[in-house]
């Protein structure tokens, strides 16, 4: 018994060095002093070997986060869904593995790697992992003044 109590003990100290190394890590990325490379295949690797993701299926980071823009790196495994939620400015979801499912009302769509979803803000939407996943969330983060709906760009 002592030893299976030893050996967990070991296991959460080292899960909370992976959890601190990692809160470091976000938080130089968090700095607006100047441009910044993210490796996104690294930091999503990285993700899905932190207790989180291992435990509940579902972890992120934030990248970017300014007064006007957040950034986040996502990933879901195959079968997870996030529950029924808003955002308050406009979103983008930018898949880059795998394939989700975005369900709002009755209308479902389908997301595959490559592909870029946008949402205006407060649309109320369900995220379900078809597949394993990594995407990109770019937030709007919203003023007091009505936002205005979404240009979508359509292709020549």
């Amino acid at each position: 018994m002592r030893r299976i109590i030893g050996t967990l003990m070991e296991w959460v100290e080292e899960a909370n060095k992976v959890i601190e190394r990692t809160r470091a890590a976000r938080r130089s990325l968090l700095n607006e002093g100047g441009p910044h490379t993210m490796a996104l295949a690294t930091l999503a690797r990285d993700l899905r070997e932190e207790p989180a993701y291992l435990e509940s299926g579902a972890d992120g980071i934030t990248l970017v986060k300014t007064s006007t823009l957040r950034v986040v790196l996502e990933v879901l495994r195959s079968g997870h869904r996030l529950a029924e939620h808003q955002v308050p400015g406009s979103v983008t979801l930018h898949l880059l593995e795998g394939e989700v499912r975005l369900q709002s009302g009755e209308e479902v769509s389908y997301v595959v790697a490559g592909e870029l979803l946008a949402l205006p803000a407060n649309h109320l939407h369900t995220v379900e992992a078809v597949k394993d996943c990594v995407f990109l969330l770019h937030l709007g983060v919203a003023t007091k003044s009505a936002e205005a709906p979404i240009d979508v760009a359509t292709a020549a």
